[in-house]
């Protein structure tokens, strides 16, 4: 059977490892996409969807969160129904009652047993988050583990030499009734994401939940056009909320009419006393090219200055094609305004040992990871008044909160620390002060330590 996969972002990469398992006899002869500028992917051609008709194949194989979107579009380019299939029907077809079990710390007493539920076990912001969860708890005496649908082979390898406990529960999203008696174990379980609505509601009738929300508006938006009905049938009177920042809080108050409380969570600290030691001051921006994350405020504002004393890079997979071909043709040429692409972890690691000051404009971000991981570092921080980590900032003390699209401001704050080293250094101490007293992996226990307690 030859198969065309539509899709070659971070979803299919989580997943890329199973497929051999879900079609024995299938063989992958290609792949569609979008970005026009893609030619190959994992050794194999890479075509346009428009494409399709002039391809022999037996099956398209859809594997993406915006799989509803793209089987219109397949659909609209005849493309037959019985050939279309989502990864995600996939797995609720095959995955029958099989549990697995990851087993990377045993635990013999411990202050009770808790569930972490997240979207997916795989290399994103919110797996990484729970992850980070599962660890708080696990360092404080608790025996901790994540639970997930769908798994990347490499993360839960990778998690369980971390010492996490991984179970992987195909039909979490459905909880098939017969199956439920496992949850029963569990002396807390707390459900990581707005878009597992599904799983909060057969949950919350089963036991008392927290449901920890990251989203922004657009997967607010998503849920409702795929999960509206669960919400209204979720146990509210069992279910605590909780939002990893106030623009996530504001962003969920609009369709629920509950009470929200914040958790924001830690990083593990990785300091190590580095000193930029630049030629020019370099200032970066972290985050997928697109126009909530505001990398054109950031060109714009940068634009204004001659580059004699300055640099600029960008770092980030393009997720929207269109305005990132905008905002690249503002800098082609330029010497000191630069697009350096995406890197994998430890590359961004690199590339904030070498940064002077991390700039993130977005106009909304509920709270990236790469802020906090800029303040453990020392490293000043100028964001938007909409990120979420603009509420812990006072202005020329520990960073810079600008109003989200004014450039004008943002340049005020950008010259003000490329003029004054001592400043750039005082900032950045500070901004590793705010990462030890709110942020830590200490911290982030003992919230959810707290929440625990108050469930009991």
């Amino acid at each position: 059977m030859k198969i065309i996969v539509f899709g070659t972002g971070l979803y299919y990469e989580n997943r890329k490892e199973r497929i051999d398992t879900l079609f024995p006899t299938g063989e992958i002869v290609g792949f569609l996409d979008n970005d026009e500028e893609k030619v190959s992917h994992d050794g194999l051609p890479v075509y346009r969807p428009q494409e399709i008709i002039k391809l022999e194949y037996d099956l398209v194989l859809i594997m993406s969160s915006y799989s509803a979107e793209m089987q219109t579009q397949l659909e609209n380019l005849n493309v037959p129904i019985s050939k279309i299939v989502k990864w995600e029907d996939v797995e609720k077809k095959s995955s029958g009652t099989e549990i697995k079990l990851f087993c990377g710390r045993r635990v013999t007493d411990s202050k009770g047993r808790v569930l972490i539920v997240s979207v997916h076990a795989g290399y994103s912001g919110v797996p990484i988050v729970a992850a980070y969860a599962t660890r708080a708890l696990s360092a404080i005496g608790y025996e901790t583990w994540l639970c997930a649908e769908e798994y990347n082979p490499k993360f839960v390898n990778e998690q369980v030499q971390n010492g996490i406990n991984i179970i992987i529960y195909p039909n979490l999203s459905r909880g098939d009734i017969e199956e439920q008696n496992w949850l029963r174990q569990f002396d807390y379980v707390l459900i990581n994401s707005f878009t597992m609505a599904n799983c909060v509601m057969w949950m919350s009738a089963q036991t008392q939940v927290t449901w920890w929300l990251h989203e922004a508006s657009d997967y607010v938006k998503k849920v409702l056009d795929t999960s509206k009905d669960m919400l209204s049938e979720i146990d509210y009177s069992k279910t605590q909320i909780m939002a990893v920042s106030d623009v996530t809080r504001t962003n969920v108050k609009k369709v629920l009419n509950e009470k929200i409380e914040l958790l924001p969570y830690g990083i593990p600290d990785s300091f190590d006393d580095r000193k930029a030691d630049n030629e020019k001051v370099k200032f970066g921006i972290i985050g997928t090219i697109e126009k909530r994350k505001a990398q054109d405020i950031f060109i714009d504002a940068a634009s204004r200055l001659d580059g004699d004393t300055c640099e600029f890079i960008l770092i980030g997979a393009v997720r929207d094609k269109e305005f990132a071909e905008t905002q690249f043709k503002k800098i082609a040429g330029s010497s000191y305004i630069k697009y350096n692409g995406e890197l994998t972890q430890k590359g961004v690691n690199d590339f904030l040992s070498e940064l002077d000051v991390l700039v993130c404009p977005s106009r909304e971000d509920p709270f990236p990871v790469t802020v906090i991981e800029a303040m453990m570092h020392g490293i000043p921080v100028i964001v938007s008044d909409k990120t979420g980590e603009a509420a812990f900032i006072t202005n020329g003390e520990n960073g810079y909160v600008f109003e989200s699209d004014n450039v004008n401001e943002l340049l005020e704050y950008i010259e003000l620390l490329a003029n004054n080293k001592e400043l750039r250094t005082r900032i950045g101490q500070n901004a590793r002060k705010l990462y030890e007293s709110n942020f830590t992996m200490e911290h982030f226990a003992q919230r959810l330590q707290a929440i625990i307690e108050q469930t009991k």
